[in-house]
Order: structure tokens, then C-alpha cells, then sequence
């Protein structure tokens, strides 16, 4: 069978794949809503951030700051060969470096920071992963923040 053919094409759109998605579905629907649940978190974050530090109508610096956490977060979520092109990506929009996403969280200790994550929204543990991998990258504080997201 020429799976060029467009007849093959609509059959798998319309007939095989919603088939495969059916017998699958109670195992991807969770996952596809945990990684949606995640983007939305890190929109939000970009949002309220870029609004906080919005000084007197500056959009242009606004939309930089939102657009370069928004990269900083998917490149921590991307893998290490895809990363490296979100951070060339977040350095053309003019980016600037992530701000800790805890008070004292640079001069903490990874059990300190591990003490502080139990109960602590999805965005902001999202944000947490992303800053820890962009930074110090402590294989304590992502596995444990890993854990709480999942």
C-alpha cells in the first residue's frame, strides 16, 4: 500500500489514528493534560512577571522579560541538545537572566530548598525546575521537584 496516496492520508486521519488514539487514550489523555497543565503554568508565570516589572508603559522591555522566561522554562523542559537553541532563541529576543524564583534561593542548600517545595503551586515548582536546571542544575532539587509534579 503507497501511504503517499491521499486516500491512505485521510484514512489514517480519520480512520486509524482515533482508533489508536481510543485503545490509548487511558494512558495519554493524563500525560497530555500534565504537560498542558505545565505550559499553561509557565504562561501564566511569564504574565505575572512581565507585569510586575512592566516600569511605566515600557511594553517592548515587557514582552522581552515574558518571552525570555517563557524560553528559559521550555529549554529546561526541552532536552540538553534542544535546550541550547531555546537559550540562542531567548538571547535574540533580547532576553535576561531568570531571577530566582525563591527568596535566598541562590544561597540556599539543596535540603533547604527541598524543605520549601512540599505544597507549593504547579507554576511555581515549574519554575523552580527551570531555574535550578538553567543554574546550578542540583540533581536533589530536580528529582524531588520532578516527583511533586508528577
Amino acid at each position: 500500500m503507497n501511504e503517499d496516496r491521499p486516500v491512505d492520508q485521510v484514512l489514517d486521519l480519520l480512520v486509524y489514528a482515533p482508533i489508536g488514539f481510543a485503545l490509548d487514550a487511558k494512558e495519554l489523555l493524563p500525560q497530555l493534560a500534565d504537560r498542558g497543565r505545565g505550559q499553561v503554568a509557565l504562561m501564566r508565570l511569564a504574565g505575572r512577571m512581565a507585569a510586575q516589572r512592566a516600569p511605566d508603559g515600557d511594553v517592548a522591555d515587557t514582552v522581552r522579560q515574558g518571552v525570555s522566561v517563557v524560553l528559559d522554562g521550555l529549554s529546561a523542559l526541552l532536552g540538553a541538545d534542544e535546550s541550547a537553541s531555546a537559550t540562542a532563541a531567548a538571547s535574540a529576543a533580547g532576553s535576561t537572566v531568570m531571577t530566582a524564583p525563591i527568596f535566598g534561593y541562590d544561597e540556599m542548600t539543596a535540603r533547604e530548598i527541598v524543605v520549601l517545595l512540599a505544597g507549593r503551586p504547579t507554576d511555581e515548582l515549574t519554575t523552580v525546575l527551570a531555574y535550578e536546571k538553567a543554574n546550578r542544575g542540583r540533581s536533589t532539587v530536580i528529582s524531588r521537584v520532578e516527583q511533586l509534579l508528577s
